[in-house]
């Protein structure tokens, strides 16, 4: 996991975009935030990547809201128990609730902001 939130990092850094990683021990939550060709461009490098398995766009927003991620390219949290569940089943901005809703649970690395 070091290797990719490294090398996420760095990629994150030369295209502007900042990101939350969540791993529950099984699946990976993300949430990008950027200029919105660049988070496309992700998005579909990670949907083609062969190591990825059921990947899905839970909600997509253009506006230009503040970012909350701002302070670093990616940060990783990990989620102990089953918080994630709640998710699979999200539609749009109830996705994006339900992921702000976890947040305090997550163990954070570096020290992700209060969404």
């Amino acid at each position: 996991m070091a290797d990719i939130v490294r090398a996420s990092r760095q990629r994150n850094q030369v295209t502007r975009i900042n990101s939350l990683l969540v791993f529950d021990g099984w699946r990976f939550c993300q949430t990008l935030e950027g200029e919105g060709a660049a988070v496309c461009d992700l998005a579909d490098r990670i949907r083609e990547d062969e190591r990825h398995t059921g990947f899905r766009v839970l909600y997509q927003d253009q506006s230009s809201a503040e970012r909350q991620f701002a302070r670093s390219s990616l940060d990783y949290a990990l989620s102990y128990d089953d918080s994630l569940d709640c998710l699979a089943a999200a539609q749009s901005s109830d996705a994006r609730e339900l992921l702000s809703g976890l947040f305090p649970g997550f163990d954070c690395e570096p020290a992700c902001p209060a969404l």
